[in-house]
């Protein structure tokens, strides 16, 4: 019984991935520079540079997004004029590409809204910080849009919360979906930070990570980045994590 439990859920979990991987451009060394790495440690987009993408093999967090992803795209498939999961393209002055996928554009309203998957953490930085690295990528699509439709767009963040519900420590009730309306930041700020990221690049020297999301867990200090939240992580000369620093499960 055990064993045919075990066929069922490894048929499930392969079916899950096959659906869910990356099906963008993942050739590596090519001049492209996506929306969805404005902001990102420069160590992975050099890495993802050098080595395409790399596929994951287990479920996580990048598979629990695509999910959502999938369902949102499914709800607004035949809406008149809501383009979802759009993919544009504009040459750069460098001769570089930056391209984006965008959710959704809608053209009814002249929004575009990019869905992220996150927790209750980020989603107060997001508000505090004017120039979040979501707020960025966003701009980052906002610049695609405007040169592909030749006019101004809106811009709406579309957070679902993981840890949405009732809490039990605050006695609060936490919002599942919250919607954060991003303000314009300028061009030229935002191409600066891509042109940052492109000369990064094409330096070509790895460094170690600024790992900001270093958790403490029982005494020991965790590097979330570098074990979770990065596909580079094995190809990486940095990664040298001690054996009590991961946390199955987690």
């Amino acid at each position: 019984m055990k064993k045919a439990v075990e066929e069922v859920t490894d048929y499930y979990t392969k079916k899950i991935l096959e659906n869910t991987r990356y099906s963008g451009k993942n050739k590596k060394n090519q001049k492209i520079i996506s929306c969805s790495q404005i902001g990102s440690e420069p160590q992975q987009v050099l890495l993802a540079y050098k080595y395409g993408v790399i596929e994951q093999n287990d479920i996580g967090q990048n598979t629990i997004g695509t999910l959502v992803h999938k369902g949102l795209e499914h709800s607004f498939i035949k809406e008149a004029n809501i383009h979802t999961e759009y993919s544009m393209e504009m040459l750069l002055k460098n001769g570089w590409i930056l391209s984006g996928t965008a959710d959704r554009i809608d053209l009814n309203n002249d929004v575009i809204v990019d869905t992220k998957v996150t927790k209750t953490y980020t989603i107060d930085m997001i508000k505090k910080e004017p120039m979040h690295q979501y707020r960025l990528q966003l701009n980052g699509l906002r610049i695609l849009a405007e040169y592909w439709y030749k006019k101004p767009f809106k811009m709406l963040l579309e957070i679902f919360n993981k840890q949405g519900g009732y809490d039990v420590r605050s006695g609060e009730t936490i919002p599942d979906l919250t919607y954060i309306e991003v303000e314009k930041i300028d061009d030229d700020i935002v191409l600066s930070n891509i042109n940052d990221l492109i000369q990064f690049i094409e330096n070509g020297v790895e460094q170690k990570c600024s790992d900001v999301w270093l958790r403490k867990v029982k005494g020991d200090i965790i590097p979330l980045r570098c074990l979770k939240y990065c596909s580079y992580n094995k190809v990486c000369k940095f990664y040298n994590p001690q054996p009590k620093t991961i946390i199955k499960g987690w």
